[in-house]
This record gives structure tokens, sequence and C-alpha cells, in this order.
């Protein structure tokens, strides 16, 4: 899986709004424009129809919190304890925490760490992403 959403470094960085189908959770994403999203094949990514776009910090890509009501809860899955997060009110998986250990996010400076569910995100036609 890609962990930008584009595959050219000197892309723009475009501003993106998201949030949970009720609204309690909504969050910016600062990233190159969305023409692709990783299709993982772990069980809940399939079971839960996940794509993500992988925020790459060291290239100044951002992913903000504007609203939290504290309706996240999470789902800790796989080997390495990914955290699912989604809202406990309407059910929209929004991001996963990458499980990776301190030392290897150290050796990855940072990348990868979040990822974003680009079903949550607004206004972006899915079906024109190339699915990786």
């Amino acid at each position: 899986m890609s962990s930008t959403s584009s595959d050219s470094d000197s892309q723009p960085l475009k501003s993106y709004r998201g949030n949970c189908h009720c609204g309690a959770f909504i969050f910016t994403l600062l990233v190159p424009e969305i023409v692709s999203a990783g299709s993982c094949n772990c069980s809940i990514c399939r079971k839960k129809g996940y794509l993500w776009v992988i925020p790459d910090t060291t290239k100044g890509h951002k992913f903000e919190v504007v609203k939290d009501e504290g309706k996240l809860t999470e789902y800790v899955t796989g080997p390495k304890g990914t955290k699912h997060k989604f809202c406990e009110v309407c059910g929209t998986g929004v991001y996963a925490v990458s499980g990776e250990k301190e030392q290897e996010q150290e050796e990855n400076n940072g990348k990868g760490r979040i990822w974003v569910n680009v079903r949550a995100v607004q206004e972006l036609k899915i079906w024109d992403l190339e699915i990786k």
C-alpha cells in the first residue's frame, strides 16, 4: 500500500475535510490530490471495505482533528495492534493508528502511523480512485 496519495513528491498539497456519518468527529487532511487509495487485505479492512490514504508527515502532510465529541472508540486488531478508530454513535470507521512499536516508528520517521479512511472524506468520488 502506498504511503502517499500520489506517486509524485512535487505535487501541491490539497486540503480535504472529512467526518463520521453523524458529525460527532470532523477532521481535515492535507495531502497531495487523492487519486488513489490503498486496499489492505487483512480481515477487518476487507469486511469493513476500508480504503486508505496514509499521510506522510515528512512531506508536510497533515491529519488534524477539527471536532471531537469524545464519541470515537477503537478496535485493536492484528499482530502489531493496529487501532481502528470509529464513531460509537454511527459506526463510521474514520482512521487507524498503526500498532508499530516506538522503535519501528522512529526508524520510519513516523511515516505511516495514521491511515485515513477515504470513505470518510467529503466530496471525494471514491469510484474515480485507483485502488492499489
